[in-house]
């Protein structure tokens, strides 16, 4: 109603904004909700607080992993094992779930210089430096980009292709990210199944996630795009 009306330049500026100035100010990116038929937006000083973390999906071992960074400032996949008793592969898994989610971020590549720490809020002269949009842009590839592995990977059983071509084609439509930004995420997680670097969090084949990888591109590539969708000229 309001963009009909010409109170909003477009559908998703808002939020846009919103993102930006969070940014611009040091502070976590809110979280947006429907709820008995409205639209809600919450701000956190602190966005990793139990009770945030556990409505993100993390299990106990995960937020206690949190809680010890918070603390300790890092924390490396054997820390992450001595603390939550699990073995290697199952440490390295939920470490890049938490990635993934963006409440961590990955130092290092490989070996005993890798560790893990909190996902810091730019302050205002590194937004200014790099672009506020850009900010709204890096979060919005990670949250794709988590549903994507999501569902080739068998973590929510419920999740529906048209999901996840919708939150990309959403994001395309709302100038956040462009086509070529959708394809690049599809080949990423590609590359990623191949070089095994993207684990099942079920019994599924690297061949299977291929396989449920293929049904996305398939159904990315049917989308018909109006020219000031694509990002491209």
């Amino acid at each position: 109603m309001f963009y009909d009306i010409g109170y909003i330049e477009k559908y998703g500026s808002g939020t846009i904004k919103i993102i930006e100035l969070c940014k611009q100010h040091g502070i976590p990116s809110p979280e947006f909700k429907e709820v008995f038929g409205g639209f809600s937006v919450y701000f956190y000083k602190d966005i990793y607080t139990e009770e945030n973390l556990r409505k993100m999906g993390l299990n106990e071992r995960q937020i206690k992993a949190v809680m010890y960074v918070k603390e300790k400032g890092k924390i490396t996949n054997r820390e992450y094992q001595e603390l939550t008793g699990v073995k290697e592969r199952l440490a390295t898994m939920e470490l890049s779930d938490l990635v993934v989610k963006s409440v961590f971020e990955k130092y290092g590549v490989t070996g005993r210089g890798t560790y893990y720490a909190v996902v810091k809020a730019q302050r205002p002269h590194e937004t200014r430096n790099k672009g506020a949009k850009n900010g709204a842009k890096e979060i919005t590839y990670k949250r794709i980009k988590g549903i994507l592995e999501e569902f080739v990977g068998g973590r929510k059983k419920g999740i529906a292709i048209n999901h996840v071509i919708g939150q990309i084609k959403s994001a395309v439509v709302h100038a956040i990210l462009n086509r070529g930004d959708g394809e690049y995420i599809i080949k990423q997680v590609d590359v990623e199944i191949k070089e095994g670097k993207l684990f099942p969090y079920g019994p599924l084949s690297k061949e299977e996630m291929l396989k449920r990888l293929e049904e996305i591109n398939r159904e990315f590539k049917k989308i018909k795009w109006d020219k000031d969708e694509t990002g491209k000229s």
